[in-house]
């Protein structure tokens, strides 16, 4: 939002980058959130930043082990 960027994921006349996280920013905390067809569902929410920031670097890491994995 501060760059000037819309902060809708995308809109009804561009194609939905699928697959795709972000986080919001709600009244009682956070949300990670991930792209879908015809919208997008919440997939973890936590009450700070710093607890945010735990989970997100675990998924990073499992993700990094499990391709490591696939080579």
């Amino acid at each position: 939002m501060a760059l000037g960027y819309d902060i809708v994921p995308y809109s009804e006349e561009m194609m939905p980058n699928i697959g795709t996280f972000f986080v919001v920013k709600e009244g009682t905390g956070y949300s990670l959130n991930q792209i879908e067809r015809g919208g997008s569902r919440e997939i973890i929410k936590a009450s700070t930043k710093k607890e945010l920031e735990s989970i997100l670097i675990g998924m990073y890491k499992g993700v990094h082990a499990f391709e490591y994995k696939l080579r």
